[in-house]
């Protein structure tokens, strides 16, 4: 379970590496695996938190992908660029979440 949380972590702090896909597959597995002893147990065993954190891992990971598909545009003033969302033209200026802002945006 120590490995799942590592894991989760790891993709909501870097969503946008090439692995991160790979990493939310590996918690699809282990969220499969727990699933599967849930079964074979008759449900005396159950994580549902293991489905939550691969769910959320995945949407993150593809909200990181739209953003990074973002639009940059320059402005008047000399060297400086601004970064628009190209859905709605309107700058993208909030800072990345922490793992406890984004958990908390979530409940």
């Amino acid at each position: 379970m120590v490995g799942v949380i590592n894991l989760f972590i790891s993709v909501l702090k870097t969503p946008t590496l090439p692995s991160a896909q790979s990493d939310v597959a590996l918690l699809d597995m282990v969220a499969g695996h727990f699933a599967h002893m849930e079964f074979v147990t008759s449900s005396e065993l159950a994580f549902p938190f293991t489905r939550e954190v691969a769910i959320l891992a995945r949407s993150t990971v593809k909200k990181a992908k739209e953003n990074s598909s973002s639009v940059i545009v320059p402005t008047n003033r000399e060297n400086e660029q601004l970064e628009l969302d190209p859905t709605s033209l309107v700058p993208v200026s909030s800072p990345p979440l922490c793992v406890l802002e984004y958990c908390l945006l979530l409940l």
